[in-house]
């Protein structure tokens, strides 16, 4: 079978590709092909929907959109992101790291993620693969579309991915380094 993994972006798309990664019987990446036992990781699927094969599984990667367009705000958008968007949201998205507008980049991932749902919704085959449900949701898809291979492997790297988030965090700015200067003079 093939699978769209849809998303904004920023939406945990690297660990779900790297847990795909434990599948024997499947291949992914990012390009579009319309083969069986692919699955095709690009956000930027969620802008073509309706070019895409209706016979597929159509897999919506759902994050906290706060924290999905937070970190947009705080990393930038791709060059193709905002040349696609600028027109909807009047150029406030930025590819340079905290010139976005945060608002702007909200109404950019629930404008995405509301297309997403209402796209799918129609199609025969689809999941929700939630930040909150991931492991159970990821389990769902491998038997729905029959993956083979190591479903503990790709479990595990789920919750090892958990544990690194609980104990880092999330590359936020230092709010002063004048005070760490001024304690230690060279």
């Amino acid at each position: 079978m093939l699978v769209y993994i849809l998303s904004p972006g920023r939406s945990g798309e690297k660990t779900l590709a790297s847990a795909c990664g434990f599948m024997s019987n499947y291949t992914f990446g990012q390009d579009r092909p319309h083969k069986d036992n692919y699955i095709a990781f690009d956000r930027h699927l969620a802008w073509s929907l309706n070019q895409l094969n209706d016979s597929a599984m159509f897999v919506h990667l759902e994050a906290d959109r706060s924290h999905t367009a937070s970190a947009y705000h705080r990393f930038g958008f791709d060059e193709a992101t905002v040349a696609h968007w600028t027109p909807l949201v009047k150029g406030r998205l930025s590819v340079q790291p905290g010139e976005s507008d945060a608002a702007a980049c909200l109404e950019y991932v629930d404008c995405v993620a509301a297309g997403i749902r209402s796209a799918i919704a129609t199609r025969k085959h689809h999941l929700a693969i939630r930040s909150t449900t991931r492991a159970a949701d990821f389990t769902t898809l491998w038997e729905r579309i029959g993956a083979e291979g190591n479903l503990k492997g790709a479990l595990e790297l789920f919750r090892l991915n958990e544990d690194l988030a609980a104990y880092l965090p999330l590359l936020s700015e230092p709010e002063d380094h004048d005070d760490v200067a001024q304690e230690n003079p060279a």
